[in-house]
C-alpha cells in the first residue's frame, strides 16, 4: 500500500462518512475545520444540525504478539492528547478506510483519547444505520437535558 499523508486519509474518512450519511438519508456538507468535518441535517427535521469529527484509520498490525486493529486518536493537541470535544461537534465517526464503513457515537458519551477496535467491528452491514440511531439519541437526550 502506497504511504499516504495523513491529511490525505483525513479527507477519505471523511468522503466514505459523507457518502454513509446521504444513504442514511441526511444531507451532508463537508466543513474541514479544526474539530469540524462535516455538518448534516435531515430534510424532515427543521432547524436540527449535527456537527460531525470524523477520525479515519486503516487496520493495522500491531506487532507479532498483536492481533490487527484500527486505532483512532480522538484526542486534539500535538503533544499532549485532550479530548475536548463537548463544544467542538455533537458526534464522532471513526471511520475504518480500507472497509469504507464508519461507527458514530455522541460526543459526549467518548471518555477515552485513544481506542483500539478489531477489524471485525466492521463487518456487520448494520453498523452505520444502527450506531447513527443511537447516537443522535443519546445527543438528543443530551441536549434535552442540558435545556432543562
Amino acid at each position: 500500500m502506497i504511504k499516504l499523508p495523513a491529511t490525505t486519509i483525513g479527507l477519505i474518512g471523511e468522503h466514505i462518512t459523507a457518502a454513509a450519511l446521504i444513504t442514511l438519508g441526511w444531507k451532508v456538507s463537508l466543513a474541514q475545520q479544526d474539530h469540524l468535518d462535516l455538518v448534516a441535517w435531515h430534510p424532515d427535521i427543521e432547524n436540527e444540525f449535527i456537527r460531525i469529527q470524523v477520525k479515519t484509520s486503516f487496520c493495522r498490525a500491531q506487532s507479532k504478539s498483536r492481533n490487527p486493529c484500527y486505532h483512532f486518536q480522538n484526542g486534539s493537541g500535538r503533544f499532549k492528547k485532550i479530548l475536548d470535544h463537548l463544544t467542538k461537534y455533537d458526534i464522532l465517526a471513526h471511520c475504518a478506510a480500507d472497509r469504507r464503513r464508519c461507527h458514530f457515537q455522541a460526543a459526549h458519551t467518548v471518555f477515552k483519547v485513544t481506542e483500539r477496535y478489531r477489524p471485525e467491528r466492521f463487518d456487520d452491514p448494520s453498523i452505520e444505520q444502527d450506531s447513527w440511531t443511537k447516537a443522535l439519541e443519546h445527543l438528543r437526550d443530551y441536549k434535552k437535558s442540558r435545556s432543562s
